[in-house]
């Protein structure tokens, strides 16, 4: 035996036959746990010993981990934690979370199926910089519940805390695949990982569940992403809230936002509009209310509305007293009275929060997007149609830049369309033939308020066209 330094240390060495040299510390300094291996080459020159990390701990460097209770795997990319951090992995009946998978399944999600523990992945003293790979072991008596039509799909719960309102909330990650696979993977973002309020520790918990879309080809839905700033084509929305245009005022806006003290990121899926207590909240689509419910940690008393054209739209934080649960089913116009504002829920001041999903379902999609540049004050103005022929027996659908603004039928040959916030500009009507019974229609359309065919400057023209066959023009809005 030999001594002989390692590093800064004073240690024993045992020459091996592989001409390497094997180090244990000494006890009595006592630097670095006795497990923990380091060496010298054969020539004596000293090395610097560094522990190993524990099999739950990743540091800068990033690396993945691997968990047997629950099965899954980590992944951490180089950059993703600023220092070396314990990982916990735990799987337990979460029951706020599974609440919200359960209270928004048939209203966003249609999920056909959900496991009922949750998985929680904790221990971080810091919210993650980049997103977090999960991978994680499907139970065979998941995959045995499915049908060829299921997706399986890693939910992860969205907590925010924001200004007037903290949301207890859910959304879907980008892991989806089918009843054959064994694993499903997803990137969490870093806004998944919040601070939980017994622990004092950042965690994500995710949840198995399954959609029926496994036949629908993964459908994009009937929009493409949202451009930072701007509405999408063919969407004009109604401020939710009967005030003067001077008074609308974003106090929370939509999307991932890092906070200006503590740096974290978090995630807000719609917005929070000004409204002082017991604010007219008006519809913003031609739709019917199809849920009232309250969420008592979060949403409050809040109502989901899906539109005529397939979108869908959330009220939250109203006055109880306003929401009667006798109207869902009704139909209601844009612009119309449906509730009031109030600060029930996780509320501490009164607001209205708005969200607006423009193709019904996100199980399709993963779509939110941010409501607010879709609003617009510019023009409320109506539409005439008058089946121009002889039979009167066609049935005619306008619409605006894709919005179906009107419609005529058979037995009601002349309507009078009232048609709000238009915006400003040039836009593209087009009319379709739905009835006739010789696959014809003739048609007269007359525009108010000042709008005008570009063409050639008039409000009226009249024209004809077949069943599949739209007809388009180019109209001018003041």
């Amino acid at each position: 035996m030999n001594n002989i330094v390692c590093g800064t240390r004073m240690v024993s060495c045992l020459f091996l036959l592989t001409l390497s040299i094997a180090c244990t510390p000494v006890k009595t300094l006592d630097l670095v746990p006795e497990s923990y291996p380091c060496s010298v080459d054969i020539k004596n020159q000293p090395q610097e010993c560094k522990p190993a990390l524990p099999t739950n701990q990743v540091d800068a460097k990033g690396g993945a981990l691997e968990f047997d209770d629950p099965d899954l795997t980590l992944t951490f990319d180089e950059g993703t934690l600023s220092k070396a951090q314990n990982i916990k992995v735990s799987q337990k009946l979460k029951e706020d979370l599974l609440r919200q998978v359960k209270s928004e399944s048939d209203d966003l999600f249609n999920l056909s199926n959900v496991v009922e523990d949750s998985i929680c992945i904790g221990g971080l003293t810091e919210q993650p910089d980049k997103p977090v790979s999960v991978e994680v072991t499907i139970p065979e008596s998941f995959r045995a519940k499915l049908t060829e039509n299921d997706e399986i799909r890693l939910m992860y719960q969205n907590k925010f805390r924001g200004e007037f309102e903290y949301h207890y909330a859910v959304a879907l990650s980008n892991g989806r695949t089918n009843k054959q696979a064994e694993t499903v993977t997803a990137n969490l973002p870093a806004a998944a990982f919040q601070l939980d309020d017994i622990t004092n520790e950042f965690q994500a918990c995710v949840v198995l569940t399954s959609t029926p879309t496994a036949k629908a080809g993964r459908q994009s839905g009937r929009f493409k992403e949202q451009v930072e700033g701007e509405c999408l084509t063919g969407v004009t929305l109604t401020y939710p809230l009967s005030v003067p245009t001077s008074s609308y005022k974003v106090t929370s806006p939509y999307g991932d936002r890092q906070h200006p003290i503590s740096g974290n990121w978090r995630r807000h899926n719609g917005v929070d509009l000004r409204a002082a207590n017991l604010t007219e909240v008006i519809a913003a689509l031609d739709g019917t209310i199809v849920k009232i419910s309250n969420d008592r940690k979060g949403y409050g008393h809040y109502i989901i509305m899906r539109h005529n054209d397939g979108s869908k739209t959330r009220y939250a934080h109203l006055d109880v007293s306003s929401v009667d649960k006798s109207i869902v089913g009704k139909a209601f116009k844009a612009g119309d009275l449906i509730a009031y504002s109030d600060n029930s829920g996780s509320s501490t001041a009164p607001h209205l929060h708005f969200e607006y999903y423009p193709n019904e379902l996100l199980s399709n999609t993963n779509a939110r997007i941010d409501p607010f540049p879709c609003f617009s004050t510019t023009l409320n103005t109506a539409i005439t149609i008058k089946d121009s022929g002889e039979e009167k027996d066609d049935g005619i659908v306008v619409l605006i830049n894709g919005r179906e603004v009107c419609r005529s039928s058979s037995t009601n040959v002349t309507n009078q369309c009232s048609v709000s916030n238009l915006r400003s500009g040039e836009a593209e009507l087009t009319v379709l033939c739905v009835e006739a019974k010789d696959s014809y229609c003739t048609y007269e359309i007359q525009l108010d308020k000042g709008m005008k065919f570009k063409k050639n400057g008039l409000k009226i023209i009249e024209g004809g066209t077949y069943k599949k066959e739209p007809m388009k023009y180019n109209i001018n809005i003041p």
